[in-house]
């Protein structure tokens, strides 16, 4: 019985860190593409 629940403990922890990381690296694209985005449009109302 207690094996059970370690391993379905295991997958829940497991599953939570997959999901923290894909987190992660989802928030660290966006901040980036706004970075990129925000310097074009910089760049864009210098040059007019």
């Amino acid at each position: 019985m207690f094996h059970i629940i370690s391993k379905i403990r295991l997958e829940l922890y497991t599953e939570s860190l997959i999901y923290s990381c894909r987190m992660d690296i989802i928030n660290n694209i966006s901040k980036s593409l706004i970075l990129k985005f925000s310097v074009l449009i910089m760049l864009h109302q210098s040059s007019e």
